[in-house]
């Protein structure tokens, strides 16, 4: 099922978005420990091998959750409740996306 999940990256996703709904749904867990969770479960939507952590920080928390390992290359993302700010999402990567050049392979050969 691993390798299933790691060459499908929709499956990826769909799996990380069930186990943050599944998250969200104990309302007695305090935020810190389902932040911390989360920042377990969101790297696994990234295709295989190229997430290498995450870090959720939450209005003037720096650092609210954090799991695996900092690198130069993120992906960040502001989130929003009732159009306020309320923190950032970092991804943190082994490498940058695309640098197999699998996409502009991709199109050349749909364009030959």
């Amino acid at each position: 099922m691993k390798s299933a999940v790691s060459s499908n990256p929709s499956l990826a996703e769909l799996k990380c978005l069930y186990a943050l709904t599944l998250l969200a749904e104990n309302r007695e867990t305090p935020i810190q420990q389902l932040l911390q969770e989360a920042t377990r479960i969101i790297p696994n939507a990234w295709p295989a091998n190229t997430a290498a952590g995450c870090r959720i920080t939450l209005d003037s928390l720096t650092d609210a959750a954090f799991f695996g390992q900092e690198t130069t290359c993120r992906r960040s993302g502001d989130f929003f409740v009732t159009d306020t700010k309320r923190g950032t999402i970092e991804i943190f990567l082994t490498e940058e996306p695309g640098t197999d050049n699998d996409s502009a392979k991709l199109l050349a050969e749909i364009v030959e």
